[in-house]
């Protein structure tokens, strides 16, 4: 029990720093960003061998998750934009303190909800499954900013 609970501190721990990461990094939206998360369900099934019935399940908690994700990054963009708003107009450093605080709150948010998600997955999947998710969704998200990067050096490159 201490060890699952570890092992899932660990993969949260994980999962947080990437999704940070993917949602600074990865600005995709439209139909580049559907395609895009469609193949990581279709690899993601694939890796962890699921049967149609526990696909589904996951699936479910994985979309839930998805879609708070966006709203909480969507929250945490407005709060930065306010805090460079206040930066940039030479706000009082209270008020700007304030903002600061509500940045890293939502950013604990998304720790708490990342937790709560690898929770509910213990209902799905097995704790071996549980970190091939967050094993995959880390090298998912390097592969995918690679194949970014390498495609935003080729469009300068064709430039020059």
């Amino acid at each position: 029990m201490i060890i699952r609970r570890s092992v899932l501190s660990a993969a949260a721990a994980a999962v947080l720093a990437v999704g940070l990461l993917a949602q600074d990094q990865l600005p995709m939206r439209g139909p580049a960003a559907q395609r895009v998360e469609q193949l990581k369900k279709l690899r993601l099934m694939e890796a962890l061998k699921l049967d149609e019935d526990t696909s589904i399940r996951f699936f479910v908690r994985y979309n839930e998750h998805q879609e708070e994700l966006r709203g909480i990054g969507k929250k945490r963009a407005g709060a930065i934009d306010e805090l460079q708003s206040l930066a940039r107009k030479n706000a009082p450093e209270g008020e700007i303190e304030a903002k600061l605080k509500e940045v890293t709150g939502i950013e604990s948010e998304v720790l708490a909800t990342r937790n709560k998600f690898l929770e509910k997955l213990k209902e799905v999947l097995s704790v071996r499954q549980i970190a091939q998710v967050v094993v995959f969704e880390r090298n998912f998200n390097q592969d995918l900013r690679e194949l970014m990067r390498e495609s935003a050096q080729e469009r300068w490159r064709g430039r020059n």
